[in-house]
């Protein structure tokens, strides 16, 4: 038999176990139902403690929570932003909208020179009804953009998150409606949508320069001594990024080996320049041409073109100089000083070869680098026709005076870009 005793400060249940053939079971259970009607204590007799509830998330307020916005560098490279959904919908359209005969265009559209689109987005972490996803991006079939999305980061304390959108253009001079779609909560999701014009032929935007080569002919030149050419590409704004392909380095002449340093497959041009080396093999003294290009589809690929000199010819930006008489300039000796050992006293006055006037008993020769690397000198010989008659000596020494540097005969000596040495005879 059950009985239910109560006092003010405990809960009893008593029962004889022996004389009863209730099972425990029932008696745990009837223990249950009875303590939902007694008045207890909570500090006299021990009782079991029913958990907190979780509070369920709201979707409602969770998709009202959600914000999207997208985020940009000024022309001064300082993060801005704009809002693009807010409070359940669309801040505006990204469609064009047709009003009877006049038809309004989309308030967000992406020009040419924008290769990717980044957005930033907040949500309420609070609520567990908040189920981010990574965005779906969608284009219209056949438009020549083929957009992914890539760099997709979230973080949940903090209730924010980040992606980007990159278009990838193989069409040029096209423009699409790009649509970009994130679930915010099992049933609701956040759409917006933009129109993106894809760019084609040159890129206005795009520097390419090479290091070390030289400034004062076409095409420019690497001389000799250059074993490498460092060529940099780089952005400037407006547009602030673009992706390229694999670059392609060929040598028109076969005695010239050419390779990258460090071959880049692809890659991502930004306002810090990229380099490409470009190393060479001289497997004898020639001439010959480089092009190194790098595609940046849908655009025009980057190119230029220069020449590697191997040696072997006359050093193009090498000048020579004697008083107001040019020596040597980029087309070779002068046909005035032009002679070699074979030349005879009659084949030079015949061919008007320069003279010097018995008063003059020395030479002063300025040899310049008009290049944009250095130019090494093996030192100066001097021949003579008939050595009885005549003696030629050179200055034994440098020294320096004015700013002006000189050099004995034999002297080897680097020649530093865009500077000049006497060599006095």
């Amino acid at each position: 038999m059950l009985r239910r005793r109560t006092r003010p400060f405990q809960l009893g249940i008593y029962c004889d176990v022996r004389q009863s053939t209730v099972s425990f079971a029932v008696l745990v259970l009837a223990l249950a139902t009875l303590c939902l009607n007694c008045p207890v204590h909570a500090s006299t007799v021990p009782h079991f403690i029913r958990p907190a509830a979780v509070k369920k998330g709201n979707r409602t307020a969770a998709f009202n929570a959600f914000e999207l916005s997208e985020i940009f560098p000024d022309k001064n490279f300082q993060l801005k932003s704009v809002l693009l959904f807010s409070k359940r919908k669309p801040v505006c359209s990204g469609e064009a909208v047709n009003s009877g005969a006049k038809t309004t265009p989309p308030c967000r559209a992406d020009g040419k020179y924008s290769d990717r689109i980044s957005f930033r987005f907040k949500f309420d972490p609070g609520n567990n009804s908040s189920a981010i996803k990574i965005p779906d991006v969608s284009v219209q079939d056949g438009s020549g953009l083929h957009p992914r999305v890539k760099d997709f980061h979230i973080e949940k304390p903090d209730g924010t998150g980040s992606f980007t959108v990159v278009y990838n253009c193989t069409k040029a001079n096209v423009t699409a409606l790009v649509s970009v779609s994130v679930g915010v909560t099992a049933s609701d999701t956040a759409k917006v949508s933009w129109q993106k014009t894809c760019g084609g032929g040159f890129n206005k935007y795009l520097i390419m320069t090479a290091e070390g080569l030289t400034s004062g002919v076409s095409p420019q030149e690497a001389a000799p001594m250059k074993s490498k050419t460092a060529v940099q590409l780089k952005v400037q704004y407006p547009q602030t990024s673009l992706d390229f392909e694999t670059p392609l380095v060929v040598s028109k002449n076969p005695d010239i080996g050419v390779d990258l340093r460090t071959t880049v497959q692809k890659g991502m041009l930004t306002v810090k320049a990229t380099t490409f080396s470009v190393l060479y093999t001289c497997h004898k003294k020639t001439r010959g041409q480089i092009t190194l290009t790098v595609p940046i589809p849908p655009w025009k690929s980057a190119t230029l073109t220069w020449t590697k000199d191997c040696g072997g010819t006359h050093p193009r930006n090498l000048r020579i100089e004697l008083g107001q008489e040019t020596v040597v300039d980029a087309n070779g000796v002068r046909p005035k000083f032009n002679v070699s050992e074979k030349t005879t006293t009659r084949d030079a006055v015949k061919a008007q070869i320069y003279e010097l006037s018995v008063s003059k008993n020395s030479l002063d020769f300025l040899i310049t680098n008009a290049d944009t690397s250095e130019l090494h000198i093996q030192g100066a010989a001097t021949t003579i026709s008939n050595p009885n008659t005549l003696a030629v000596v050179s200055k034994d020494k440098r020294w320096f005076t004015l700013g002006e540097v000189y050099m004995s005969q034999d002297e080897k000596f680097v020649l530093k870009p865009k500077s000049s040495v006497h060599l006095k005879i």
